[in-house]
């Protein structure tokens, strides 16, 4: 569980690392993982669940050859009391089978002037893209999320994906300001007039994204105000050994 009264901080401040078969291929704030973002907010979601009592599970498999290493590390001053477990079953390792990753950027002080494009994620090798949570900042009382989605798979120089909105993109086709829930697409967090912080997290299960060779993912940021926003992102795939990626693993 985490202290009420220090549940953001924590959410961030405490980093989920994973390895598996001696590589790390997680690594993101436990908040951001499991799609409830800074804060505790409760999340009903197919892969994932967040309960208001601070219980955090999450559903998607993750499978290895020989070994498997879960760590939690603490970036905070304050003590943070954990209770962590882990379901685990038999897993016949072939040449189809991939590990799972979990890849987290953020960043601050983004200009909304000019539009721009935003990277999710670069990663080289053969996978499936499964979805992703996504964390902004916004500090004015004006919609921010007309940007579109992009998906260039394997070296296009166009991409195949091209989407209509980051509204649509988390499923609700218009500037919704409240909460909401549903099996593939959930708003866990947001505030009166878009002002705030706001939450959208995406599962992909018939719409995955497949990849040979290589998938890059962005999102535009276009916002109604000029003003300076904050993004983060958690992104969630699937990759063969020996897969690279544009963010921190070892």
């Amino acid at each position: 569980n985490v202290p009420a009264a220090d549940t953001e901080a924590s959410l961030r401040g405490v980093i989920l690392r994973a390895r598996f078969d001696g590589r790390e291929t997680i690594l993101c704030p436990v908040g951001d993982f499991f799609g409830t973002g800074p804060g505790l907010h409760e999340l009903k979601s197919w892969a994932r669940t967040v309960d208001t009592n601070g219980t955090m599970t999450c559903r998607w498999i993750m499978p290895y050859r020989s070994s498997a290493e879960i760590t939690l590390l603490n970036t905070g001053s304050n003590d943070v009391p954990v209770r962590l477990s882990v379901a685990a079953d038999k897993w016949d390792w072939d040449a189809r089978s991939m590990h799972f990753h979990c890849t987290w950027r953020s960043q601050d002080g983004i200009r909304t002037r000019p539009f721009s494009d935003w990277n999710y994620l670069d990663a080289k090798g053969r996978g499936v893209y499964v979805g992703d949570t996504l964390v902004v900042r916004n500090p004015v009382a004006k919609w921010w999320g007309e940007g579109d989605e992009k998906a260039w798979v394997d070296g296009e120089k166009f991409p195949s994906h091209y989407g209509t909105g980051t509204e649509d993109h988390y499923g609700y086709a218009w500037g919704n300001p409240t909460p909401f829930q549903g099996p593939f697409c959930n708003q866990p967090a947001a505030q009166k007039d878009n002002i705030g912080l706001t939450v959208n997290t995406r599962t992909r299960v018939l719409d995955a994204v497949t990849f040979k060779k290589s998938l890059k993912y962005d999102i535009e940021i276009w916002h109604w105000a000029d003003c300076t926003m904050s993004y983060s992102t958690a992104c969630y795939w699937y990759a063969v050994p020996g897969a690279t990626v544009n963010r921190k693993v070892q």
